[in-house]
């Protein structure tokens, strides 16, 4: 760009009248010399907005300049040293927002320049006291030395570092002996920020000699008392507590590099234990990130600092303890993900996670913790329900950390007890939690007798939802709750029966159809499919009950109506729920297929491509079930145009197996292609491992032994040793069960079918009988992880099972 376009594209920036003339020169700029050297020019100008425009637009032009190589280009170090010396000149403190944009082209010189370059630019030399001087030239040193972090180690690198350190330690350590002499002036803060970034840049790094040898002046310099007055003082300015800010993060950072890196530096840990409570303090003053900050720091520090003494261990209790704090304010959906999985960016998460590791180490039991807690958090009698010690065993039974069973067992009576008591008037995070210990509790098998108890849990939940009608329980109580009514109910070994009142489903409906979100449609198709279960268990005819006749009459219309006329505005994960009800009524209702058919032509016609997925789940189950040869004409049609199931080859595959299971699908070469299909998906890695563990479940015996004589795919080796220990097969299944053995791989929802298949196994399989029974105990001891949720219909497993 030449000097006249410059010149031309300021002018034009600052006139509201040319915006797009502007925009247009704007797309022009190259980065060339001409260029650069006219925006330098154009700093000088007098009007301060368009000194601030050409700071911006210097910074782009060196960008561009720098990412292509100075030597490619022609371009002269020295012409980036003078370019640098200029912009120096024009940092003079007269606009913040302009000093902030030449500082970050100081930054980006600094990849086209060495120390030899910027000293005699910056004049170390002028430096004799703790100034706006000294302020300006340390800011320039820092943004130069700021590319060390990302540079890699070499001996060019350490030399440089090196002579950085001998023309700055002697004014380094005469700075520090000011800060430390007079650490609560703006000066003095803002100085110290420089040094110290200057020096975290070094220790990326190692720690030279020069620091090593001085580390208990630098760290005395380090820990200096920070005013936290400041912060409390409403007068205070923004520039102030920014500088304040700037001032902890740096300390928190170079205290976690040399603790965690250079600890063998020190003979004591004293100066970091000595200073972290106040350091806490002062964290707790400013925003959340420096909390998060400093909690990270505590972790380096404790991790590294073995021996703690009673006074440490107290201090560290009081500044954990009080992070503890559950926030109901975020939203229902993440308060619940929150507490049944954790977010590790939260300060109460950190805080719980270093409990955990004082736990492991010994350096607290959970007793004195729990004194703790109640001592902190109870004003008036002790209770063991108080958030933070709730929350710590919430935490510890996430973390599946291994406590005595009777620890545990007392902590979910109390949950219990809290959960079936149902006081809203009391501290709702308890109850919340309390909730999802129970949960847990149930998901990782240490309830220890809790279904006895699912009658009573089930009137809690019940309870809620009345009582919601007269006084206001919060939204994110009762999901948890009826959570926890799901997680019972379907972990239970005994046959639990449940169906809930019909007003319970009258809140559910009326909630979604006030505002469609993903908690009560998923906890509607819940309680609605365990109420069906409960009329099986009954064997009571569909049609005789009530609370079925009006799903009938109000939810499945209004369902319907939601995913016709609100596809634009639906989630996601409310799409796959509405499905799920879908399905409930075309599994439960022949009757009501013709409503179903309304849905499928509408998203065929209108090309609603976030329904095909469900839509092929759906047609699976009706062919699975029905057989109707309309939808087996559609499923065919589907099967034939890749370019409807190509983005779902999970859905593709059930729908491949409904029309193989049916009776009334009458394609000659359905057969081949299906075996075709799930070959090719074992090929080309389709969707994962998913098509090939479908097939491996619900294809018949000679298909799947076709697909694993073409492409020995271990997926389908679990199916393929029940298929020819059912055929009588010794020969094949000796080789079989060789191969297993060596690989034996049963995915975790196939866990409880491959110790069923492997018990038969052993006993046809005498030369490997030790073998199978040990994968089997593994099997039996496997501890479930938790999953994300497949974008499929719940009912559809269930349904292909039965069939």
């Amino acid at each position: 760009m030449k000097e006249s376009e410059v010149y031309e594209l300021l002018r034009a920036y600052i006139d509201p009248a040319k915006t797009k003339e502007a925009e247009i020169l704007a797309r022009r700029i190259n980065g060339d010399t001409e260029e650069i050297t006219a925006f330098v020019k154009q700093l000088g100008s007098s009007p301060p907005k368009v000194k601030e425009i050409a700071a911006l637009f210097l910074r782009h032009s060196l960008t561009l300049s720098l990412s292509q190589s100075a030597i490619q280009k022609g371009v002269d170090t020295q012409y980036y040293t003078t370019i640098f010396s200029h912009v120096c000149q024009h940092i003079t403190q007269e606009s913040e927002i302009t000093d902030k944009l030449l500082y970050e082209s100081i930054s980006i010189l600094s990849n086209a320049l060495t120390l030899s370059d910027v000293l005699p630019v910056i004049e170390l030399g002028r430096i004799t006291q703790p100034d706006k001087t000294a302020v300006k030239t340390l800011n320039l040193l820092v943004r130069y030395t700021q590319k060390y972090r990302t540079k890699e180690k070499s001996d060019e690198l350490y030399l440089e570092i090196n002579h950085l350190i001998e023309v700055t330690k002697a004014i380094f350590h005469a700075l520090v002996q000011c800060i430390i002499a007079h650490p609560d002036t703006e000066i003095s803060l803002q100085i110290y920020i420089c040094i110290y970034t200057i020096i975290y840049s070094i220790l990326v790094h190692d720690i030279p000699d020069y620091y090593e040898e001085n580390i208990e002046h630098y760290t005395t310099g380090l820990f200096i008392p920070i005013n936290n007055n400041h912060l409390k003082n409403v007068h205070s300015t923004d520039s102030l507590v920014s500088t304040i800010r700037s001032a902890v993060v740096i300390q928190i950072q170079v205290a976690s590099i040399l603790i965690s890196r250079y600890s063998d530096a020190y003979d004591s840990f004293i100066p970091f234990t000595s200073t972290m409570d106040r350091l806490y303090t002062t964290s707790e003053l400013l925003d959340e990130g420096i909390q998060v900050e400093f909690m990270n720091y505590l972790q380096v520090l404790l991790n590294t600092h073995c021996r703690l003494d009673v006074q440490t261990v107290s201090t560290i209790l009081k500044m954990l303890i009080s992070k503890i704090v559950v926030d109901t304010d975020v939203g229902t959906v993440e308060y619940i993900n929150e507490l049944l999985q954790g977010d590790p960016t939260l300060t109460r998460e950190i805080s719980a996670g270093i409990l955990k590791d004082l736990l492991a180490r010994g350096a607290l039991s959970l007793t004195d913790l729990i004194h703790h807690t109640v001592q902190q958090t109870a004003h008036g009698a002790p209770s063991k329900l108080q958030v933070s010690s709730v929350y710590i065993i919430l935490y510890l039974i996430r973390s599946k950390y291994r406590l005595a069973s009777g620890i545990y067992s007392e902590y979910i009576q109390h949950a219990l007890h809290t959960v079936i008591k149902g006081d809203i008037t009391n501290t709702h995070e308890v109850l919340g939690i309390a909730y999802a210990i129970l949960i847990l509790a149930v998901q990782y098998n240490i309830a220890g007798g809790l279904e006895d108890r699912a009658q009573d849990i089930f009137n809690a939940v019940d309870h809620l939802v009345t009582l919601n009608e007269s006084a206001e329980v919060p939204e994110y109580i009762l999901y948890i709750s009826m959570g926890l009514a799901y997680t019972v109910y379907v972990h239970s070994k005994k046959n639990i029966s449940y169906s809930t009142r019909v007003n319970v489903f009258e809140y559910l409906l009326r909630t979604i159809k006030e505002e469609c979100s993903d908690g009560p449609i998923k906890a509607l198709f819940i309680y609605m499919k365990m109420h069906y279960n409960a009329v099986n268990v009954a064997g009571t005819n569909y049609a005789q009950d009530s609370t079925i006749q009006w799903f009938t009459n109000n939810i499945y219309p209004a369902v319907y109506k939601i995913l016709l006329k609100s596809t634009e505005t639906l989630s996601a994960a409310s799409i796959k729920y509405l499905y799920d009800i879908v399905s409930l009524n075309v599994a439960y209702h022949p009757q009501s297929i013709s409503n179903y058919n309304e849905l499928l032509m509408y998203s065929v016609n209108n090309s609603v491509y976030e329904y095909n997925a469900y839509n092929i789940l759906i047609l699976s189950i009706i062919n699975i079930i029905y057989g109707i040869s309309h939808y087996i004409d559609i499923s065919i049609n589907i099967i034939n145009n890749e370019s409807i199931w190509k983005e779902c080859i999970y859905s593709a595959s059930y729908l491949y197996i409904s029309l193989i299971n049916s009776p009334q699908t009458a394609v000659k070469d359905l057969p081949e292609r299906t075996i075709k299909f799930f070959t090719d998906c074992i090929i080309n890695g389709q969707c994962g491992t998913v098509p090939v563990q479908v097939a491996g479940k619900y294809l018949n015996s000679e298909a799947v032994k076709y697909i694993f004589s073409q492409n020995n795919s271990d997926i389908l080796l679990l199916r393929c040793i029940s298929t020819l220990a059912n055929e009588n097969n010794q020969e094949q299944l000796r080789h079989i069960i060789d191969r297993f053995i060596a690989r034996p791989i049963i995915p975790e929802e196939d866990t409880a079918y491959g110790i069923t298949v492997l018990k038969e196994c052993a006993e046809k399989s005498a030369h490997r009988k030790n073998e199978i029974e040990r994968i089997i105990e593994r099997l039996q001891t496997r501890k479930s992880k938790r999953k994300d949720e497949i974008d499929t219909i719940m009912l559809l497993e269930e349904i292909f099972k039965r069939k």
